[in-house]
């Protein structure tokens, strides 16, 4: 008996992934094999240091469960938005070297006579520059050259 209920279990769930795939599959498009690799590596991230709750979810075969995967793909994207890209020894990656280079512009406006000084007679453009250059950080999706996102030591 225990034997039928298992395979029972295992019709039913390869079933639910076979539907959830293609539902999923429909509604990412091209964005589904990169948005299934990101939730892998939040997977990995999360259970890196709970190796029984890995071996749990794959013992009971619910690690590629599609509530568990859709839970990661969330999750991935949650993270996403609010993460710091990589280090590496070359440098900040390109895709922020921009955003640290007018945080820098705006570091060094900020420190500036004609930025401290109210009655400078470059006041009124060191401002200008300064809002145009937080606009820019904000358009880049920071909060201003103090985000710390913008804070790379290493480099």
């Amino acid at each position: 008996m225990q034997n039928g209920n298992s395979a029972d279990f295992d019709e039913k769930l390869s079933a639910a992934q076979k539907e959830w795939q293609a539902k999923a599959e429909e509604e990412y498009g091209a964005d589904f094999s990169k948005r299934i690799g990101k939730a892998q590596k939040v997977y990995e991230e999360l259970v890196k240091d709970a190796p029984e709750i890995d071996a749990l979810l794959s013992e009971t075969k619910l690690k590629n469960h599609p509530a568990l995967v859709q839970l990661m793909m969330k999750v991935s994207d949650s993270v996403s938005d609010a993460s710091t890209p990589s280090r590496s020894a070359g440098g900040p990656p390109a895709e922020i070297k921009g955003a640290l280079e007018i945080a820098a512009r705006i570091k060094e406006l900020a420190m500036g006579p004609e930025f401290s000084n109210p009655h400078h007679p470059r006041k009124a453009l060191a401002m200008q520059e300064y809002q145009q250059l937080q606009q820019q950080l904000a358009e880049l999706g920071y909060q201003g050259a103090t985000d710390p996102r913008l804070r790379f030591p290493g480099y």
